[in-house]
């Protein structure tokens, strides 16, 4: 259901002339940064903020190189 979600609100920013979606995360969740991968993220730089006690990476993806796949 979380893959569908994404590719709705994919499907969506695309609609209105959207080019690049961006995501932060906690950077030790490897198996989110996997999973996002999967659908066609890309990653990208990783930050530290002070009032933070984490890591942010983000991740990307490029609505010019097509949609990802729906299971159903």
């Amino acid at each position: 259901m979380g893959r569908e979600l994404v590719i709705h609100a994919l499907s969506r920013a695309k609609d209105l002339g959207v080019r690049r979606v961006g995501i932060g995360m906690i950077a030790q969740d490897t198996e989110l940064k996997d999973w996002y991968r999967r659908i066609g993220f890309t990653e990208g730089e990783t930050k530290a903020f002070p009032h933070l006690p984490f890591g942010v990476t983000f991740m990307s993806y490029d609505l010019e190189k097509g949609m990802p796949k729906s299971r159903y």
